[in-house]
């Protein structure tokens, strides 16, 4: 792999399954959030809360690709494999639709996020 590459082609899969993808894709993973704290004294220290990992971005209805089938997923492995080689993996997850899962017909676009109990980027 080339060290000059830092974007470009994605793959995303649902289960080892491949589907189209259009735009850009995120994912978070799942690194504690760090909120300062302050005494009268100054600065004491930091907490830490919990943050969920996750993969988001938009995908191409196909004939055979049901919104419904898509809003049921629960207890997936879903994998995005980036062009500098590097993958990220969010297991045991479930497909969040916090917009009843929207579909648009312009370009057949699915927008869909999945959260995890884990998520592991394996480096190129």
């Amino acid at each position: 792999m080339s060290n000059n590459i830092k974007g470009g082609r994605i793959t995303f899969r649902i289960d080892g399954k491949s589907y189209d993808c259009l735009g850009d894709f995120k994912y978070g993973i799942g690194a504690d959030k760090r909120e300062s704290i302050v005494g009268t004294s100054g600065v004491i220290g930091y907490s830490t809360i919990a943050q969920i990992p996750f993969i988001e971005g938009d995908i191409v209805k196909g004939h055979l690709l049901s919104g419904i089938d898509l809003s049921e997923i629960d207890g997936s492995t879903i994998t995005l494999d980036l062009a500098d080689g590097t993958t990220f993996a969010l297991y045991n997850a479930w497909c969040v639709n916090d917009k009843g899962m929207e579909l648009e017909t312009k370009q057949g676009k699915i927008t869909l996020r999945f959260e995890g109990t884990k998520g592991l980027e394996i480096g190129a």
